[in-house]
């Protein structure tokens, strides 16, 4: 953010993490990366590596939320860490049974 010819980093050093950001994402030249080797270290701007990132569909395969058995209850009021976090963030409240289930 400029304010009058001066970044905001300059006068508010709390809007810093934003400016750096802001600046990872400006491409510094206008260039594509040639493809690298397996275990070759390339240079690129993050814009353009993040465009590089591979998208493939979620696999399931071989999940079990059961061999996943650290969901603990810190504050000990009967939800887990899981629950408590579903709970938190849901866009629309689930129900909630008895024992935090949902």
């Amino acid at each position: 953010m400029i304010f009058g010819g001066t970044p905001a980093c300059a006068l508010r050093p709390d809007y810093c993490h934003g400016c750096r950001a802001a600046a990872l994402l400006i491409p510094t030249t206008a260039h594509a990366a040639p493809a690298a080797a397996p275990g070759e270290t390339i240079t690129l701007p993050v814009r353009d590596a993040h465009g590089r990132l591979p998208i493939d569909d979620e696999d399931r395969t071989g999940y079990e939320r059961t061999a996943f058995k650290h969901w603990v209850d810190a504050d000990r009021d009967g939800c887990s860490t899981r629950t408590e976090v579903l709970l938190d963030e849901a866009v629309v409240a689930p129900e909630q049974g008895a024992r935090c289930a949902l």
